[in-house]
């Protein structure tokens, strides 16, 4: 895998693709917060005790797009 010259930034979870790069330099930047909530529950059967939980997000190559999946906990009061 060669990128010299590339202008984009990319994600790497595991080194496993990065390990056979020449001349690469890891920067790792600070997070940054988002100024609000990208997820609400804000359906008609959400409730004020609900809670999201467990959320995951995979790359479907078949589709080629990204799919999230969540859990919603209701802790009754």
């Amino acid at each position: 895998m060669h990128t010299q010259g590339y202008p984009n930034k990319f994600l790497f979870i595991d080194n496993a693709h990065i390990l056979e790069m020449i001349n690469l330099q890891r920067t790792v930047n600070q997070a940054v917060k988002h100024p609000a909530p990208i997820m609400r529950l804000d359906s008609p059967w959400d409730q004020d005790t609900d809670m999201l939980g467990g959320m995951n997000v995979l790359y479907d190559d078949q589709e080629g797009i990204f799919k999230t999946w969540y859990r919603v906990r209701h802790y009754a009061g």
